[in-house]
C-alpha cells in the first residue's frame, strides 16, 4: 500500500530460526499491525499476503471464526518456472475485490491463520505448525490457487512474517513531557 512506503521492513518471525510454536508467532507479531507473510513450499514456490492488521487470536465462541483485517490486504505468488528474467514479471499480486471483508483469520485453537475467503476456499491457509498449507480460488483477492496443482495443497519448507516498521520514529514526545508550564514569550501559563 501506498501509506507504507516509507517503512522499512523487519523479519520478526521465521520458523528456521524461531521454531514452529504457533503462540511464539502470535508473541513476536502482537505489537505489528502490518505484516507481510511468506511461504516457500518445498517444491519452490513462494506466496503470500500482505495482512493489514495486527495477527491476533479471536476471544469467545462467536469472534473466534471472525474474519477481520482491511481492504489494502492482498495475496500474492511467484512463478518460479517463468522464463523471463524480470523479477517483477514472475510476481503477481491479487488485490482485494471488495466482494467481501474475509481479509484474514487466526484460529488458536487450530493453530492456523489464513487469508481470503467465500466460495469454499481460503485463498491462503497455513496450519499444522506452519507444516502445511493450501491454497484456492477465493472471492475477497478473486486469485485462482496461487501454486500449480489440482487440489492447491502444499508442504511448507519456510515460513517468515515480516513486519512494517516506520523509517522515521516519531520524535515527538508525550504532551505531558513537553509541556514546561512556561509559554513561548517565556510567561508561566496557569
Amino acid at each position: 500500500p501506498r501509506s507504507l512506503r516509507i517503512y522499512k521492513w523487519e523479519r520478526i518471525f521465521c520458523i528456521s530460526r524461531d521454531g514452529d510454536a504457533f503462540i511464539t508467532m502470535l508473541e513476536k507479531c502482537s505489537t505489528y499491525k502490518n505484516t507481510l507473510i511468506v511461504t516457500r513450499t518445498t517444491s519452490g514456490q513462494i506466496l503470500g499476503g500482505f495482512a493489514s492488521d495486527q495477527w491476533r487470536g479471536q476471544e469467545g465462541r462467536q469472534e473466534r471464526k471472525s474474519f477481520f483485517g482491511t481492504g489494502t490486504s492482498f495475496l500474492f505468488s511467484t512463478h518460479p518456472t517463468s522464463q523471463s528474467e524480470d523479477p517483477e514479471s514472475q510476481l503477481t499480486i491479487y488485490p482485494w475485490t471488495g466482494t467481501n471483508d474475509y481479509c484474514q483469520i487466526c484460529d488458536v485453537d487450530r493453530q492456523y491463520i489464513a487469508m481470503g475467503g467465500g466460495d469454499g476456499d481460503f485463498g491462503l491457509i497455513v496450519e499444522e505448525s506452519f507444516l502445511c498449507g493450501s491454497t484456492g480460488h477465493c472471492a475477497t483477492f478473486g486469485n485462482p490457487p496461487l501454486i500449480p496443482g489440482i487440489d492447491g495443497s502444499f508442504d511448507v519448507q519456510d515460513f517468515e512474517v515480516w513486519g512494517m516498521v516506520p523509517l522515521f520514529p516519531s520524535v515527538v514526545k508525550p504532551l505531558s513531557k513537553r509541556y514546561s508550564g512556561v509559554s513561548l514569550l517565556g510567561m508561566d501559563r496557569p
